[in-house]
């Protein structure tokens, strides 16, 4: 489907469910992306869309499970919960620079992320937002001051071997978020200033190995 360039609105779970749509083209008139736009369309693996949008709705992609690569442009200020959850062949992602929020859910269950570099606006992480990504390898945090991460943000995920947070300050975890056998598994980077202070907050203080982060 291609939609015509002029478009400027389109409803939400406006094709939600269509199990059959292979292929969409949103127009470049279109800078709100609805909730549930494009949820369930289990076999969609091309998707376009201009950097005009601003926003992406709440599940608009989630459950999109042969989409492999996204990129989000700078032109996108915030996306809603569960935007792409269940994108389980996702493996390249990557991020507006201009988000501050990764939301709750917002890539739990994309089983085929090996790495997540959350770029430098991102201040706080949601509830459950990568959630058993069972093959991701790394996540890094890039905000010199990384205020929240949001309960279960990380758990279950099995391969997880490096956390790299570039924050001065460890952020608040309100509650455990990391699986039982982290303590032991994963490597946590810091910055060099703030080593000690990691090995002193509550929860990050469970990690055997807190190691600067090499330049």
């Amino acid at each position: 489907i291609v939609i015509p360039s002029g478009v400027e609105n389109i409803g939400p779970k406006a094709f939600c469910g269509c199990k059959e749509l292979k292929s969409i083209t949103l127009p470049n008139a279109l800078t709100v992306i609805p909730e549930e736009l494009l949820s369930g369309c289990k076999n969609l693996s091309e998707l376009y869309f201009s950097n005009n949008v601003s926003s992406i709705g709440k599940e608009a992609f989630s459950d999109c499970e042969k989409v492999q690569k996204l990129h989000i442009s700078n032109t996108v200020m915030s996306i809603g919960d569960g935007c792409f959850k269940g994108m389980s062949s996702l493996y390249e992602i990557s991020l507006s620079e201009s988000i501050k929020v990764i939301p709750d859910e917002a890539f739990a269950d994309c089983r085929s992320l090996t790495k997540v570099i959350c770029p430098e606006s991102v201040t706080r992480v949601g509830k459950s937002a990568f959630e058993n990504c069972e093959n991701l390898f790394q996540v890094v945090f890039r905000a010199e001051f990384m205020a929240e991460l949001g309960e279960n943000c990380l758990s279950d995920c099995k391969s997880l071997g490096s956390i790299v947070l570039y924050s001065l300050k460890p952020p608040i975890c309100k509650k455990e978020i990391f699986d039982d056998d982290y303590r032991e598994k994963v490597t946590l980077s810091v910055h060099p200033s703030a080593i000690g202070l990691y090995k002193d907050a509550k929860y990050w203080d469970d990690f055997d190995n807190i190691v600067p982060i090499s330049q």
